[in-house]
């Protein structure tokens, strides 16, 4: 089936034998904001280049960040990742921490867009290394493990090759 549009207009032109199957408890659509894309893909990006947050911000001025949007709609909960989260204040790592989500750095494409580096020193919640080509330079994860190893030494942080792997 190939179909586009307002949902309540492409429902009431399908058969009626058509089957609807609800994923909301299961699936989050990447692009949720912003339309961004990864490979492997991710649930959503947690936290963008600073040149998308004052779009961010006008678009949804009631909530003061990009990862507080997804929450205003219930999307952040145990064990779901996030896409680079460079950008997070305090509240935003309270509430990955609170809720048991994941950040999942993606430092080899941060680096090579000069969109931030993850602040491993400030991460009081859970984390995980990924790779994202579509920005980044690599698929490699040992790559991906040096870059973070490098990025937390910019940071005055230490992460020994256990915490890494």
């Amino acid at each position: 089936m190939n179909a586009q549009g307002i949902v309540h207009a492409v429902r009431a032109s399908l058969p009626g034998e058509q089957v609807e199957h609800d994923y909301r408890d299961m699936l989050i659509a990447p692009g949720f904001i912003d339309s961004h894309v990864h490979f492997p893909q991710l649930d959503v990006i947690g936290s963008p280049a600073e040149g998308l947050l004052p779009w961010v911000g006008r678009l949804f001025p009631n909530d003061h960040s990009y990862l507080s949007v997804y929450d205003r709609f219930g999307l952040i909960r145990l064990h779901s990742l996030w896409g680079h989260c460079i950008h997070l204040d305090p509240d935003d790592r309270a509430l990955l921490r609170d809720r048991q989500a994941v950040a999942t750095v993606c430092p080899t494409s941060n680096l090579f867009l000069g969109s931030g580096l993850f602040n491993f020193a400030a991460a009081n919640h859970p984390w995980t290394l990924a790779s994202d080509i579509g920005g980044g330079s690599s698929l490699s994860p040992f790559r991906t493990m040096m870059a973070a190893s490098e990025v937390a030494r910019l940071g005055g942080q230490y992460l020994s090759p256990s915490t890494l792997w």
